[in-house]
């Protein structure tokens, strides 16, 4: 998964450190991970930064740099790795098609969640569940 609240950096020097308080970045840390981990936003295909942003209750410039300083990454790197660990856990633990998945997942498309979890893993969606089935 994306870091963990207690692995995050809240507080080194960073935009955000300069322009939020460290109590902003950590309610906007756990109202996000939350919205990922229990409500599941990830798996809306059409999710954007301007709806994450709505839920947050922030501004979008904030967000951008929030998501850089603290989670090290870009909106769409942050949510795909949600993504594609829900994808290899169904993987795994179902015998759901691969197009199943991807929708289940939040990828608009079975090509888009092959292609984005090659390039997460190094190797396809089917090469995956062949090596981790029991």
């Amino acid at each position: 998964m994306a870091k963990q609240i207690n692995e995050i950096e809240l507080d080194k020097d960073s935009y955000t450190s300069r322009t939020m308080s460290r109590v902003e970045r950590l309610r906007l840390t756990k109202k996000l991970v939350h919205l990922m981990e229990k409500e599941k936003i990830y798996t809306n295909p059409n999710l954007t930064v301007e709806d994450v942003v709505e839920l947050l209750e922030s501004n979008t410039t904030y967000f951008y740099y929030f998501l850089r300083d603290v989670f090290g990454c870009r909106f769409y790197s942050y949510v795909n790795t949600y993504r594609i660990n829900e994808a290899k856990r169904m993987l795994v633990d179902t015998k759901k098609k691969i197009n199943v998945i991807a929708t289940s997942c939040g990828f608009n498309s079975n090509h888009t969640l092959t292609r984005v979890f090659k390039q997460y893993t190094g190797m396809l969606p089917s090469e995956y569940r062949a090596l981790n089935r029991p």
